[in-house]
C-alpha cells in the first residue's frame, strides 16, 4: 500500500466538506461526534453529491451500540469501527480494501 497524498484532518464535518470539495480525495474516515456537523450529516451529504458516490468512507467512534452502527450504515457509511476496538493495521486494510487496493 502506498500512500498517494498524506491524510488531511478536519476539526469540523463543515472543515472536512470544505476539503472534499477541494478534490484529490481516496477515502473519507469520520467520526460522528463532530462540532457544526456531524459525521452523520457529512456522510449523509458526501453520499447525496455525485461526484462523491463512490468514495469510500469509514465512520469511527465511541458510539458502539447497534443503533449507532446501523445509523453510520443507513446514513451511507461503508465500515464503521468502534474507537474502543480500533487497530491501526485493521483500519488501514479496511482502507485498501474499500479503496480496491487490497
Amino acid at each position: 500500500f502506498q500512500e498517494v497524498s498524506p491524510p488531511l484532518a478536519a476539526g469540523t464535518g463543515v472543515e472536512g466538506w470544505g476539503h472534499l470539495l477541494e478534490g484529490g480525495f481516496d477515502c473519507l474516515v469520520t467520526d460522528i461526534e463532530m462540532p457544526e456537523m456531524s459525521g452523520l450529516e457529512l456522510t449523509r451529504r458526501v453520499r447525496g453529491h455525485d461526484e462523491f458516490g463512490d468514495l469510500p468512507i469509514v465512520v469511527v467512534s465511541t458510539r458502539d451500540r447497534t443503533e449507532d452502527r446501523m445509523a453510520g450504515l443507513e446514513a451511507g457509511a461503508d465500515a464503521y469501527v468502534a474507537k474502543q476496538r480500533l487497530d491501526s493495521q485493521d483500519l488501514a486494510v479496511t482502507i485498501r480494501r474499500l479503496g480496491g487496493l487490497g
